[in-house]
């Protein structure tokens, strides 16, 4: 059985990880990562998002759903109020979120993702392949874009647009103040949820989704 010992001198923080929730079912994972060749550095940071995961995770549920892991990670950041660049941010956040996940799911705790089809389902569908296939990007990115966009999309159909095409910029900016003011996002997040906005609407353009149905 893994040990943190194999990545950890500190006694302290070995200590921590010990006193945890979760212990036996967090040493398997990371026991598999370990067998399966993964170097000390990764090992500790699956280490610390098992354990945030713990600490921000509601496990009296049987099954956790992927919405409830990226808020997890949405409260975790929001209370350190880390003071670092954006793209390590965008690491931190998509690397809590993978083993997140991978860890659930093997747990067999990971919710199935409800199907919610809408007139833009398809067009997020194929977004998310070109990133996985085309882009190479991690799943815990893939996850959280794919999440943001479906709770946008949500959004302009409630304002009854159903057409990329028929979706303008003042549009886009008021659901952005919406998500800041009243739905109180933390202005981390409404930068992350801006940015995949963006990337998303350069993506429609370049393959001119816009005008398709």
């Amino acid at each position: 059985m893994f040990k943190f010992s194999q990545i950890y001198k500190d006694k302290k923080k070995i200590q921590l990880h010990l006193e945890a929730p979760l212990l036996k079912e967090r040493l398997q994972y990371l026991e598999w990562w370990s067998v399966n060749g993964a170097a000390e550095q990764t090992l500790q940071k699956m280490a610390v998002n098992l354990l945030r995961a713990t600490l921000y995770i509601n496990f009296k549920k049987k099954k956790i759903s992927l919405k409830e892991i990226v808020e997890a990670e949405e409260r975790w950041e929001d209370q350190k109020n880390r003071q670092i660049n954006c793209k390590k941010k965008s690491r931190y956040r998509t690397g809590f979120i993978t083993d997140a996940t991978r860890w659930l799911k093997m747990l067999g705790r990971l919710a199935s993702s409800p199907k919610h089809d809408t007139s833009f389902s398809k067009k997020i569908f194929q977004f998310a392949e070109y990133m996985r296939h085309e882009q190479g990007l991690a799943e815990g990115t893939i996850e959280l874009r794919t999440r943001q966009l479906k709770d946008f999309f949500d959004c302009v159909l409630g304002l009854k647009l159903t057409s990329l095409y028929s979706l303008d910029s003042p549009t886009v900016d008021m659901i952005l103040i919406k998500k800041h003011g009243i739905n109180n996002y933390a202005r981390d997040t409404v930068r992350s949820y801006v940015s995949t906005i963006r990337v998303f609407m350069r993506y429609a353009e370049a393959k001119k989704l816009r005008n398709s149905t």
